[in-house]
């Protein structure tokens, strides 16, 4: 977390100097400047009249409270001269008598001296500039000023990632900011509701970026792309799709490769001699129909805002304003990475409010990203003219296409979670768990040590949640279920398979009750280089095999289980000092029926009671926490769901956690290099008008409809109604995810 690091002005300076978001900018100079001078300002009302000429003015422009004469102005802009005078002219303009304006600015300004002295011979107002090295050096003024450091500033920082330790990532407080509220009930609410299998989806994606990444190539000219270099060049161009695309790529290639085009021919050919893939000529040529639509429609929008510019500005040339353009169409690829979600329903229905304030701060961070060089001043507000014009007033048809493609395939991307807000929750939520990990999965976990590292998934997760500040317990009678399934799994293999170990072909493998027994064959069926030849030795990764059915077999095991996944063992007299005993006893009762044993039965029925009494002991019950339920029982096991519905109504709230939340929601959540990497490729580009139309317009409107509703509910009901979801998300068994986890 954040609240470890030593705030020194160093990482001020080197925090501020990366910093292109004035939302977040402005957020943190309010409360910073407010803490250093003990005023309270709020923001300037009434004096604009809120069309495009206002737009720039009145953006971080505060008021001292209780005075009609002291200003706050907060910018990022990079003219500060320009800013100020402009400001306190708009302000004269209006009948307001300024005496004094504060400048608070994230660059270093030189010359403080000089320009304050300006100020006041041209104006007679007193001029205070906060700039950077102001910041930095008074950032330790208060608990106030670091705060609104960290929540602000620092939470958002990638290079946090390079001190090389996950609990310094960007988490700062439990508490979400309340713009976030509504997309992120929204969010979570789509993916609730969504319990069918996302298959279908998954594959038309998949199957337009295979198509994509083929253009170009051509069997009469020998050019072919073989699996591997189809897979690096999508994940070169879009790495969130790494969630989904190594697993569906090869059967999407096969079935592309036999599937006709209706003219029976396939849609992607496949040869054997050299192991390659390539685009018939029937497909290359829709392709090229395609591509002249889809590029024909990026041409012409980018003409319509020449003629729009040049309607403002008759004096600047072609080349200047053809470099605006594509400042402008980074601000739109901006605008829907920071607000996708709600620019998207803006653009769906302008009667919508969507904040002005983010045409400013995304033309400004539009321009530093750029590369911008010189006096910006003319041609920033040539931009906030254009932008104005084209959210509030402009129904052009090919502006209104063209920025409906690229919400239609906004929807498609925050359906693979590629949006920055959804990766900030889920991963601040990832350092809130306490898990009693499940017998299940650490068998599972075991089952995948002679697997590629990238393929032990359960392994991989486990680590994953570790890593961060979440816990993972155990219990000695969880060890014992696990020790069992070895002896169990070695009693089987002696019995039915150690006299023909070496005639086993893989449809007698699969059909063993046992998953380490099926991890063992599948080893040695599928690998040309064994790790492992015989069944003694995969016992020996975890314990001694002459020792697996003593007392000191289940000491090694346990030992070796702890060090592995860094499991925190509850001991018995913890637990009994927490659960009802006379609670256990009768839900164990209850599940005796369901469970091959009395000890099962009882072993269920123990951690169901000591999840919620570990809730109870933390208070994480009725106290608010818009991450859910912390404590949970990590466990594909289902039986035991069955009979327990009234208390899990008694106790608000599922006790068992779907592993599979956990994989897709923790370990497979793309992060914000991948998320920024996205959008840098798709918003807005040619690719992105050819993503559009992948996601169903009923899916497309059941999402945009949800953000309508969410935004009329107030902050505290929202957390309420969050906190609610998640924890259903998390529980869900009914929900369909793309895969599952493997289980005996």
């Amino acid at each position: 977390m954040t609240d470890n690091i030593n705030i020194t002005p160093d990482l001020v300076l080197r925090t501020l100097a990366d910093n292109t978001n004035g939302f977040l900018f402005e957020s943190f100079a309010q409360t910073f400047y407010s803490g250093v001078s003990n005023n309270n300002f709020k923001p300037v009302g009434g004096l604009f009249d809120g069309g495009a000429d206002g737009i720039n003015e009145d953006i971080g422009l505060y008021e001292e409270e209780n005075t009609n004469t002291s200003f706050m102005q907060i910018s990022i802009d990079k003219s500060p001269k320009y800013k100020i005078n402009r400001t306190i002219k708009r302000l004269k303009e209006y009948g307001r008598d300024v005496k004094k304006l504060t400048y608070v600015t994230s660059i270093i300004v030189p010359d403080i001296d000089k320009m304050e002295d300006e100020i006041f011979d041209k104006f007679e107002v007193r001029l205070k500039i906060r700039d950077a090295k102001y910041i930095a050096h008074n950032i330790n003024y208060s608990r106030q000023t670091e705060s609104a450091f960290k929540e602000n500033l620092l939470a958002t920082y990638d290079f946090l990632r390079s001190f090389g330790n996950t609990s310094l990532m960007m988490q700062t407080s439990n508490e979400l900011h309340d713009s976030n509220l509504p997309f992120l009930f929204a969010f979570i609410q789509r993916e609730l509701n969504n319990k069918t299998d996302r298959s279908g989806m998954v594959n038309s994606l998949t199957d337009s970026l295979i198509i994509w990444s083929l253009e170009g190539t051509n069997p009469d000219e020998n050019i072919f792309m073989n699996s591997q270099q189809i897979l690096d060049k999508i994940l070169k161009t879009l790495p969130t799709t790494k969630t989904f695309i190594k697993g569906s790529i090869h059967h999407r290639l096969e079935a592309l490769s036999k599937t006709s085009n209706g003219h029976g021919r396939k849609v992607v050919q496949y040869h054997k001699k050299t192991n390659g893939y390539c685009l018939p000529y029937e497909t290359r040529e829709n392709i090229l129909a395609q591509n002249i639509d889809d590029e024909t429609l990026f041409i012409e929008v980018q003409k319509t805002f020449f003629k729009e510019l040049r309607k403002y500005e008759s004096e600047l040339s072609e080349e200047k304003l053809n470099k605006l353009i594509q400042v402008l169409l980074k601000a739109l690829h901006i605008t829907f990475e920071n607000e996708g979600l709600e620019f998207v329903a803006f653009i769906e229905n302008p009667e919508l409010e969507f904040n002005k304030k983010s045409i400013v701060y995304n033309i400004d961070q539009a321009f530093n990203e750029t590369g911008y060089i010189g006096d910006i001043t003319i041609e920033k507000e040539l931009l906030i003219k254009l932008l104005s014009y084209i959210f509030y007033q402009s129904d052009d048809p090919i502006i209104r296409n063209y920025l409906n493609k690229l919400s239609e395939t906004y929807i498609l991307l925050l359906s693979l979670k590629a949006d920055n807000r959804v990766v900030d929750y889920f991963e601040k939520m990832s350092e809130e768990f306490n898990l009693i990990v499940g017998t299940d999965m650490i068998v599972r976990a075991l089952s995948e040590n002679l697997l590629d590292a990238d393929k032990q998934s359960t392994t991989n997760m486990l680590k994953i949640i570790k890593n961060t500040k979440s816990s993972l317990l155990c219990t000695e009678y969880i060890i014992d279920e696990v020790w069992n399934n070895l002896k169990i799994s070695d009693w089987e293999y002696q019995n039915h398979f150690s006299s023909i170990d070496k005639y086993i072909k893989m449809e007698i493998a699969r059909e063993s009750s046992k998953i380490l027994i099926r991890a063992y064959f599948y080893h040695k069926l599928l690998n040309d280089s064994l790790k492992i030849k015989a069944w003694s030795s995969f016992i020996e990764q975890f314990c001694d095999y002459d020792d697996l059915h003593k007392q000191k077999g289940r000491e090694q095991l346990k030992k070796y289980l702890i060090y592995k996944f860094d499991l925190e063992i509850i001991d018995d007299e913890k637990i009994h000092s927490l659960i009802d005993n006379e609670r256990v006893e009768k839900l164990t009762e209850k599940l005796t029926s369901l469970k091959k044993t009395e000890e099962l039965a009882l072993n269920a029925a123990t951690t169901v009671d000591l999840v919620y009494e570990i809730r109870n002991q933390n208070k994480e019950t009725g106290h608010g926490n818009q991450f859910g339920y912390k404590t949970w029982w990590l466990t594909s096991e289902k039986t035991t769901m069955r009979l327990t519905g009234e208390l899990v109504k008694k106790n608000y709230g599922f006790y068992i956690i779907r592993p599979e939340f956990l994989l897709h929601y923790i370990a497979l959540v793309p992060s914000r290099k991948d998320v920024k990497e996205t959008y840098k490729s798709v918003f807005p580009t040619i690719l992105g008008i050819k993503l559009s139309g992948r996601i169903s317009p009923a899916e497309y409107h059941k999402i945009l409809k949800g953000i309508q509703e969410c935004s009329e509910n107030e902050p505290a009901r929202l957390k309420v109604k969050i906190e609610e979801e998640i924890n259903k998300l998390k529980g869900d068994f009914i929900r369909a995810y793309d895969d599952s986890i493997d289980v005996e």
